[in-house]
């Protein structure tokens, strides 16, 4: 993994350089933060990355535990980290502050979140199922087992206002 900064057409001298490093969320709310996964620790460290005037600086401050497979998925919204493991860790400090009830198979591929309904959607490439839960207080809404077969790599997105598509 590489990370360039470009600004007014140069690339700034700092870069980070990691293998380990394979999945990036922006932090809409806090410019000039990443947040990473590094999937060459069992651990699954989330690493911050930040940018500055300088190009881009990768934090060395290594949280462990918050994700929990190499094929899962995270993303930032509303101040908050969420996992496809359906732990949700505050964005500032990058610790666990809840977690969505225990659900189905536990190889989720992808989490996806709407801040403005309070829902976050858990989809399993793995069983088909996907999972609704109320954003703050952290409860199924509903679940539905969805007619697909595409495998371990299909994942959830955003679509449209008020949609998600597989």
């Amino acid at each position: 993994f590489n990370l360039f900064v470009v600004r007014g057409g140069q690339v700034l001298p700092d870069q980070v350089s990691d293998p380990g490093i394979n999945r990036i969320v922006f932090s809409q709310d806090q410019p000039g933060r990443l947040f990473s996964l590094d999937t060459t620790s069992t651990l699954f460290d989330i690493r911050s990355i930040n940018i500055t005037d300088m190009g881009a600086e990768l934090s060395p401050v290594v949280i462990g535990g918050l994700a929990s497979t190499f094929n899962g998925s995270f993303t930032y919204a509303a101040g908050r980290l969420f996992f496809s493991n359906g732990i949700v860790a505050d964005g500032q400090q990058l610790t666990q502050i809840g977690s969505f009830e225990r659900f189905g198979s536990l190889l989720t591929s992808s989490v996806v979140v709407r801040p403005e309904a309070s829902r976050a959607y858990l989809y399993s490439a793995f069983s088909g199922e996907l999972y609704v839960f109320d954003l703050n207080q952290y409860y199924r809404i509903a679940q539905a087992q969805l007619p697909v077969s595409a495998g371990l790599s299909a994942r959830a997105v955003l679509w449209g206002q008020d949609g998600i598509a597989i």
